[in-house]
């Protein structure tokens, strides 16, 4: 079970990420809560689609000289950093997981009651393209917004490639953030995830 304190508890950038990391292993052996995962029930939604990017990002970003904060309420940004010993504010931070989130609800659905779901098949970094217009929507609905206080961090995920399809995926991710540089964002700096790979873009204008 993962609860809305566990959620916000307040942690330095490893910590956070062994939490994560801890947390899905055990969890995964559960199955109850492995299927609560999947279907992104209760916090698992907020677990999956903000603390997972968080955690990567700041372990990647950040010295242990910060504390994280993941903040779930209607405020206008998901995260705080903050100096570890004099709690001054670092930076907010904003997290968006753009995806097609019908199919991944119905897909998650039929793993979760028949143990599999669907079998894709299709070119090398197909899965990327697909992404672009979820990507591209959700830049439009964030452009018109201020986050100018704000870290803006668009994570996506796909299972990492073959070696050698890995310059077809670069191409992909160079396609995504020129679909990103299309839009100009009120924010302090705009950041692109590929969580599953760990690796991290600035998107620079």
């Amino acid at each position: 079970m993962i609860t809305k304190e566990m959620i916000q508890k307040v942690r330095s950038p490893k910590e956070l990420r062994k939490f994560v990391t801890e947390f899905i292993k055990d969890k995964n052996k559960i199955r109850e809560e492995r299927h609560k995962g999947i279907l992104k029930k209760g916090f698992y939604k907020e677990l999956i689609d903000e603390l997972v990017p968080l955690s990567i990002f700041c372990e990647m970003k950040y010295d242990e000289d910060v504390v994280v904060n993941l903040i779930v309420g209607s405020q206008p940004y998901d995260a705080e950093i903050k100096k570890k010993d004099d709690d001054i504010l670092i930076d907010r931070i904003e997290i968006t997981t753009p995806c097609d989130g019908a199919t991944n609800a119905e897909e998650a659905r039929k793993v979760v009651n028949i143990g599999f779901g669907f079998f894709q098949s299709g070119k090398p970094g197909e899965e990327v393209e697909e992404l672009i217009p979820f990507i591209k929507k959700t830049c439009e609905q964030k452009a018109i917004k201020d986050y100018s206080d704000c870290i803006f961090l668009i994570s996506i995920s796909y299972i990492p490639p073959f070696d050698e399809f890995k310059e077809i995926y670069d191409e992909k991710i160079e396609k995504v953030i020129k679909v990103i540089k299309e839009f100009t964002f009120r924010a302090k700096k705009v950041y692109l995830l590929i969580a599953y790979e760990q690796r991290l873009f600035e998107v620079t204008y």
